[in-house]
């Protein structure tokens, strides 16, 4: 019986999905070990709708996992921003900012089949930092002029829960 590589895609994106909007929902009472899961659609324009190309983020207080399914980065070559903030807003100085900028092109990915479709996974640790908030997305420079934002998502590791918004 032959399976139709498509339809897996679709199902497992699918999935992927609704697993991240009851993971969203459910944040209150989270702890900031647990990893929260969103699904990023090229250029991080919301939808509803299933997106095959989009990449999976997972992110705990440890770091930050990307995965891509079928390995496909193609539209996620602009520059990503990774901005770990350890104190309170309140009191955030440039000095309590850990940039991790990055371009995924020059990042190794270590590859995983999973029923059989393949993706490709980035992280990046943390190390000791113990961060309140990560802010993340990625940018273009027009003309040499900073920052066009494509998408951003901030993540609040405060109070001991994790949140993520856009």
């Amino acid at each position: 019986m032959r399976t139709n590589n498509r339809a897996l895609i679709a199902v497992a994106c699918f999935a992927a999905i609704a697993a991240a909007a009851v993971v969203i929902v459910r944040h209150q009472g989270r702890n900031s070990s647990d990893p929260l899961v969103e699904v990023i659609p090229p250029n991080g324009i919301l939808t509803t709708e299933v997106v095959a190309d989009a990449l999976q983020l997972h992110i705990d207080a440890r770091g930050l996992t990307l995965v891509f399914p079928n390995c496909d980065v193609s539209k996620y070559q602009d520059k990503f921003f990774l901005h770990i903030y350890t104190v309170s807003k309140r009191v955030r100085a440039l000095s309590d900012m850990v940039n991790l900028d990055f371009y995924l092109a020059q990042e190794k990915a270590k590859e995983s089949t999973t029923n059989g479709i393949r993706s490709c996974v980035y992280h990046k640790n943390f190390s000791d930092f113990r961060p309140k908030e990560v802010s993340l997305g990625q940018f273009t420079m027009p003309n040499g002029r900073c920052c066009n934002v494509t998408w951003s998502r901030t993540f609040d590791f405060s109070e001991n829960s994790l949140i993520g918004r856009p």
